[in-house]
This record gives structure tokens, C-alpha cells and sequence, in this order.
């Protein structure tokens, strides 16, 4: 009987790697800027590391990610030497993407516990909830024309980088964090994985790895019925714990959540940067910072993946040079963009079907 293919393993890799209880330990990675499709690619990258080589288009997706010359562009052996500068983690859950459960391509979301902090990093301690992204190659496939010609390496490596960047450059304007909408940034790091495969048996590869702060909450298109309402008219969160939180999503409390979003999205925009997805599935609603319980809620827009850095992109446009402060949010929101949002906003807010984009609303 023939033994089984390299890539039959791939299912049983996911939970060999990432399940609960599993460790990781992550290596400091200085990622590149971001790079591909909207951004220059990098002055060190080669076409070998763009598109599978003679030899490569024989191999198998296992065979491909475990080959040394696909590692994330830039990665360094000697870093991996230090281990004072180590973050060791332990996986407490898997967190479904923004497309919901199953098998997308596309990072791993987990929720972690620190085991041990490097001594230079001040924001993580031991037992520290940290949320990472883990762009593993192994379970990432083209979904995308442009990226058919694309290595599944190369397209991880570049949405590693591009995430990295927004949020390296979000935290260089002073913009994660609370109140923020961004999460605060921790750094971007490798981590040394294997297999399930007997035939890996003894080999690692790595894999690129972004640290954000976790942030406690729901997603807010699970919060209501597109173009309908909102599901419930009471929200409770932390059930389970010793503190929970309630909410109403009334108009109020509705508006309050887009007002957060749209105007901190502005400030985002001045400074430089475009989300890319402004979209529930990418706004998170919380009652707490860190461990403390908030009076009222806390909006984050996750999900940088599709961001664009104006500055160092191909064409930069440079949208805002004869402003002092952000535009009012009227000027790049009209009910077009906000049409996903309808059942959290008001459904008169549509507009009138002649004229979609006046709508009264949005002038105040």
C-alpha cells in the first residue's frame, strides 16, 4: 500500500499545532514594509520567492513550507539564539476569523496565555492574555486572481507584512490601544512549528507570527439582522464570570458605537492610513479594558489585512496635505459605504431609492 501523501496531513496539523494547551514559543522578527499588490516589493526580493521554482512545482504543499528558502522574507537564524528575548505562550482557544467557523484561508486567531515575558518587553507579563495572528502558509490557498501565480508562502509572508505595518504604523502615530480603535501592537515574530507527518519527524519551519492585545468582546455583526434590528434588546457579556455586563442597544447606545467608529476611522485616514474592510464583521464591541469594566462601550476595528499605508504605497494619493485636522466623517461616509450597517442604524437612514447616497442623517 502507498503511504499517505504529505498534504493528507494537513487537517490533523491544525490541531497538532493550535489547539488548546498547545505552546508556542516566538522569536522577535523585524517583518519587512508591507509589500505586493498595492505596495513596491522590497529591494532584496527574488522571483524564487515569488513563484514556485522547476523544482518546487513538483512539490507538495507540506514539502513546499518545510523548504528552508521559504521562510518569511528577512528571517534571521541568529535571532533565534537569543532566547532572552523569547515570548512563550500557551494556546487557551482558538477564535473563529471574521468569516465565521471552518476551513478559510488565511491566519490562525488564538487566544493565548504568557508563560514567560522577554525581559525587554514592557506591555506582557506572565499570565497576561495576548491575542496572536499566525500566518502559516500551510493552510493557506489562492482565493484571489492575483494571487494564483503567488507561492502560498509568498502571499502568507505578504499578508504578514502588510498587517504588521498598519499596526507598526498605527502605534507610531500614537493610535492603538485604548481608547483607540486599533488594539495595541506587541511586536512581529516568528515561531518554530512541526508536524503531525512521521516523514517531518525532527524538522521545524517558521512561520510569521503578529502579537496584539485581546480584547474581550463581540463582533457587531453578530449583534443584529442585516437591515432588520438588533437581535436582542438587552446585550450580556461576562456571563460566565464574576462581573458581568449588560447593555441596551437602543438608538442611543447604537449610535454611540458608529460615532466611535466613524470619527477615531477619520483620525486613522488624517494620519495616513485606509482600513480597506469598515465592515461588523471587522468592528469589535467591548465593556472592558483589559480587566477593568467600562461605563460605556469600547469600539476596535481589527482585521488590517487589506489596509493601505498611503505614504509608501505605489500611488500615494496624499488625501489630506491641505487639512489641519480630519474631515467631517460625512465627506467618506455616505449610506453607500454604511449600507452593511442597516439593522444596527436606523433603516430610514437607507435613503431614497432615486437618490440613495442624500440622506438626511448623515448631515448632522
Amino acid at each position: 500500500m502507498d503511504p499517505m501523501p504529505d498534504d493528507a496531513f494537513i487537517p490533523g496539523d491544525r490541531d497538532f499545532l493550535y489547539s488548546p494547551r498547545c505552546s508556542l514559543v516566538l522569536t522577535p522578527h523585524e517583518a519587512p514594509k508591507p509589500w505586493g499588490h498595492h505596495y513596491p516589493d522590497p529591494f532584496d526580493l527574488k522571483p524564487a520567492d515569488m513563484g514556485p521554482t522547476d523544482e518546487e512545482k513538483n512539490f507538495s504543499q507540506t514539502q513546499l513550507v518545510f523548504s528552508e528558502n521559504n521562510r518569511p522574507l528577512r528571517f534571521d537564524q541568529e535571532k533565534q539564539k537569543v532566547k532572552d528575548e523569547q515570548l512563550h505562550v500557551v494556546i487557551v482557544k482558538m477564535i473563529p476569523g471574521n468569516r465565521g467557523r471552518g476551513d478559510f484561508p488565511g491566519p490562525h486567531n488564538l487566544l493565548c496565555r504568557v508563560t514567560r515575558a522577554p525581559a525587554k518587553q514592557k506591555h506582557l507579563s506572565v499570565g497576561d492574555s495576548v491575542f496572536i495572528k499566525v500566518y502559516d502558509p500551510l493552510f493557506w490557498w489562492a482565493t484571489d486572481l492575483l494571487d494564483i501565480y503567488f507561492k502560498v508562502t509568498a502571499t502568507a509572508d505578504m499578508a504578514f507584512c502588510d498587517e504588521v505595518g498598519a499596526y507598526s504604523f498605527l502605534q507610531e502615530k500614537g493610535l492603538t490601544g485604548f481608547p483607540h480603535l486599533a488594539p495595541e501592537f506587541f511586536g512581529s515574530w516568528t515561531a518554530a512549528v512541526t508536524s503531525s507527518n512521521p516523514k517531518y519527524e525532527g524538522q521545524t519551519r517558521h512561520v510569521g507570527v503578529l502579537a496584539l492585545e485581546y480584547i474581550d468582546g463581540i463582533q457587531l455583526d453578530k449583534l443584529f439582522t442585516p437591515g432588520t434590528r438588533p437581535r436582542s434588546q438587552t446585550v450580556t457579556m461576562y456571563w460566565e464570570t464574576d462581573t458581568p455586563v449588560s447593555f441596551d442597544t437602543n438608538e442611543e447606545t447604537c449610535m454611540g458605537v458608529m460615532k466611535k467608529l466613524i470619527w477615531e476611522n477619520m483620525e486613522q485616514e488624517f494620519a495616513g492610513i485606509t482600513h480597506g474592510d469598515i465592515h461588523p464583521r471587522s468592528v469589535l464591541v467591548s465593556m472592558r479594558n483589559g480587566n477593568d469594566i467600562l461605563d460605556s462601550s469600547r469600539v476596535s476595528l481589527i482585521g488590517w489585512r487589506r489596509s493601505v499605508i498611503d505614504e509608501i504605497s505605489k500611488h500615494p494619493q496624499n488625501a489630506f496635505a491641505y487639512y489641519s485636522r480630519p474631515i467631517h466623517p460625512f465627506n467618506r461616509f455616505n449610506i453607500i459605504r454604511l449600507r452593511d450597517f442597516l439593522g444596527w442604524i436606523p433603516r430610514d437612514w437607507k435613503g431614497r431609492e432615486d437618490n440613495p447616497r442624500d440622506t438626511w442623517q448623515l448631515h448632522k
